[in-house]
């Protein structure tokens, strides 16, 4: 069925079609307000636009609207379980729900999708990609579903709502998801050589899967009002900064002589470990830190700042460092091994019958304590030790050394 309209408005009341659909409005707009159903492909054209009313299917085959899309109302457009993809080659907008559904085919929106007016929300609920070439604003949520998720610039959500992408995320540009007071969660990989920014002030972030491990991400910045979780490695060139009162991490956070910094409290679910390479990039926690398993830091030539307690770790390792600087006490069951130029000692540092290692010199800013328990673990400073303050050190039935003055 071809229906191409040379004068004034194509409005149509509703298609039932077992061929293809093309309908064109040469010279005016294309009004959608009865549904099309057609057993091959869907082609909608319009001068001055597609006004898009109701709902639009397929038999696994292509949906593709050619101009500037308005919603008039809350419409789905479905291409079946199969191998029929939706495209949008110009811009998406009006105040009500787009429900996409691209079987095994793609989703393919080109343009501004709610740039002039925001969709009430967007769907996608199944497709192979789904490819987002500019902005998405809606005011309720953006829930898409898709083995890969490629974005192209800022997906924003400004009413109660949620961003949540069920699949690998694909930076094709510097990406921002940006909840005024919902959740941000990525189930699948999220790999791209450009900045991901993520701001959940509403809710959490959930990132569950690696980060940058096939591209490393230019960098990362994750603010959310609830936890911020990572459920596997983070690898970026530049910096990776979280800010929320908790962030769990349960892998390996890499960056290329580049800052790592958590604004709040660290709590481990899994052995972690902070790398900024060989340069200066330095390693801060604003928060207490906790998680009965490992921590390994490498800052390079950078600095480690821990700005309040380190408590309950199965051990602590600092590989590297120009100053390791502990605010706060540092109380965990297994070995305390740190190696920089300069340690600043604030508080107590104390094991469960494990080593103590403080390979550098030893600055202390307050009464501190050194204890290995009562039983057997060493206790050893490679460097010198200052400060104005008091020092107590026990080692139980371990030795220990200091092979500086003090």
């Amino acid at each position: 069925l071809t229906i191409t309209q040379l004068a004034g408005d194509l409005t149509v009341n509703g298609i039932d079609s077992t061929g293809t659909v093309t309908l064109d409005a040469q010279v005016a707009t294309l009004v959608i307000d009865g549904d099309i159903s057609a057993g091959d492909a869907v082609g909608l054209s319009g001068a001055n636009g597609i006004d898009l009313g109701a709902d639009i299917t397929t038999t696994n085959d292509d949906v593709t609207f050619n101009d500037a899309v308005t919603l008039t109302a809350n419409a789905q457009v479905g291409t079946g379980a199969g191998a029929g993809d939706i495209t949008f080659t110009d811009t998406v907008d009006g105040g009500f729900a787009l429900t996409l559904d691209a079987g095994t085919g793609d989703v393919d929106l080109q343009g501004e999708a709610g740039g002039t007016t925001p969709l009430a929300s967007l769907t996608v609920d199944n497709a192979t990609t789904a490819t987002f070439g500019a902005d998405v604003t809606t005011v309720g949520a953006q829930d898409v579903t898709a083995g890969t998720i490629e974005t192209n610039g800022v997906h924003a959500v400004t009413g109660p709502g949620a961003i949540d992408f069920d699949g690998n995320l694909e930076l094709l540009a510097a990406t921002t998801l940006d909840t005024s007071s919902g959740s941000v969660t990525v189930t699948g990989t999220i790999d791209g050589a450009h900045d991901l920014v993520i701001d959940a002030t509403g809710g959490i972030a959930s990132l569950q899967d690696d980060i940058g491990s096939t591209t490393p991400l230019a960098s990362l910045n994750v603010t959310a009002s609830g936890p911020i979780t990572f459920g596997g490695d983070v690898t970026t060139v530049g910096t990776q900064t979280m800010t929320s009162s908790t962030v769990r991490t349960n892998g390996t956070h890499t960056t290329t002589d580049s800052d790592i910094t958590v604004n709040g409290s660290l709590t481990l679910l899994g052995n972690t470990v902070l790398d900024t390479g060989a340069g200066a990039g330095d390693v801060t926690v604003t928060g207490v830190t906790n998680g009965a398993f490992d921590l390994e830091i490498s800052a390079g030539t950078g600095d480690v700042l821990f700005q309040s307690t380190v408590t309950s770790l199965a051990s602590l390792t600092i590989n590297s460092a120009t100053n390791a600087t502990f605010d706060g006490m540092v109380v965990g069951t297994g070995p305390q091994d740190i190696t920089a130029d300069l340690i600043y000692v604030g508080a107590n540092h104390s094991t469960n019958n494990s080593d103590i290692r403080l390979n550098g010199n030893v600055e202390l800013r307050s009464f501190t304590s050194l204890s290995t328990g009562v039983g057997a673990g060493d206790l050893l400073v490679t460097g010198t030790i200052d400060g104005a303050h008091s020092l107590l050190i026990s080692a139980g039935t371990g030795d220990a050394e200091v092979q500086g003055e003090i």
